[in-house]
């Protein structure tokens, strides 16, 4: 099978990896991949098997960097890229057989492009909740975009069971987000708790939405009540007064396996986010994988018996989870273990080939009723 895969360029966030590593193991089954990205974007963050063409501003093939005409910046320069990604599709018409759309933008270059190609739509996230409608016409018209994006005739597939609840989405299956469990492993020894300072840890992020300033002030409030922790924090987050105290730590992993020896580093990971609750999460999922007890707002693969869940906004009660857990050492080591066998359902492998047989069960139906019965209960 031939794929193509539409990209504005290339970041460090979750969904990238889950592109590059879809790739790579869709390219060890035997199947052709191709990347297609804007010529000025960066090489991928994490690294892909998958061949990259990178185009100009009318779609032609050129290099990396090159000094051709691409479309100006702001919404009107978003516009433009989605369209060279579209051009650049339809120029390729005959050389792919399968087109997956991987973030609401790139919806529309594939909706927009002229193949014969099936085209598919892979959902990570509920992309309107993310755009702040009362910050300008900008903030108003992306998230109208990325709303619009979900009526276009592309067969979706989601990331998580939550969406397939959204009345705005029609999937035909999940493929959850995977994991690299040769990376992302145990520890040898568990260190206990005791007479020690506790590691805290959590992926440090601007968004309001990731609740970090949470984190922040939930630590802060279980060390006036006693705690007796460190804080540890990967690559940053808002400025807080926690930040600059002597009990916390910054760092900067810079590649997978840096960032699973942060997690491994940790006792406990506090993972607070505010939306889209029940989404798949990569630093729950990680952080299990490395059989780290994990505090979370309740993102899969968390469950009650694997981890502890707390309401949204609630430094509260983190604060007095972190205080409990250090008093029930056998029950933090039976949800760890739980949490590491929650994860292996999520390995590259079987979701890559879940991904698959989706294309190969929607191929064969033919009206939106049947694929809706074919793959919809998946």
């Amino acid at each position: 099978m031939r794929i193509a895969i539409p990209v504005m360029g290339f970041g460090r966030t979750g969904g990238f990896r889950v592109l590059s590593q879809l790739a790579n193991s869709w390219i060890d089954a035997g199947h052709d991949v191709t990347f297609l990205s804007p010529c000025q974007a960066e090489n991928p963050y994490f690294p892909t098997k998958a061949k990259i063409v990178w185009l100009d501003g009318w779609g032609r093939d050129t290099t990396q960097g090159a000094k051709s005409w691409l479309p100006p910046g702001g919404l009107r320069g978003v516009i433009g890229w989605m369209w060279l990604l579209a051009r650049g599709l339809s120029i390729r018409a005959a050389d792919f057989d399968v087109v997956i759309a991987n973030h609401n933008l790139t919806a529309w270059s594939v909706a927009w492009a002229r193949t014969s190609a099936r085209k598919y739509y892979y959902i990570q996230a509920f992309e309107p909740e993310y755009y702040d409608k009362n910050r300008g016409l900008r903030g108003r018209i992306l998230r109208w975009m990325s709303a619009r994006s979900y009526q276009f005739k592309l067969t979706q597939i989601v990331n998580a069971i939550i969406y397939q609840q959204y009345r705005e989405l029609h999937p035909i299956g999940v493929v959850h987000p995977g994991i690299d469990l040769s990376v992302f492993k145990p520890r040898e020894i568990v260190p206990t708790w005791e007479d020690r300072q506790v590691t805290v840890g959590c992926i440090g992020r601007m968004e309001a939405t990731k609740g970090t300033r949470d984190v922040f002030d939930g630590f802060q409030l279980a060390v006036t009540r006693g705690f007796q922790g460190k804080l540890k924090v990967a690559y940053g987050g808002p400025d807080h007064p926690v930040r600059s105290s002597p009990l916390c730590e910054v760092v900067t992993p810079r590649n997978d396996a840096e960032l699973a020896e942060f997690y491994r580093s940790l006792d406990v990971l506090i993972a607070p986010g505010v939306v889209q609750l029940g989404a798949v999460h990569y630093p729950v999922l990680e952080s299990m994988a490395c059989r780290v007890p994990v505090i979370n707002t309740g993102y899969t693969p968390s469950k009650e018996d694997n981890s502890w869940i707390v309401p949204i906004h609630s430094p509260e009660a983190i604060a007095a989870t972190l205080l409990k857990m250090s008093e029930q050492t056998e029950l933090r080591l039976a949800r760890a273990e739980n949490g590491l066998h929650a994860t292996k359902p999520f390995a590259w492998r079987e979701v890559s080939e879940e991904f698959i047989r989706l294309i190969n069960l929607s191929s064969r139906c033919n009206t939106e009723t049947s694929l809706a019965i074919c793959g919809g209960q998946s």
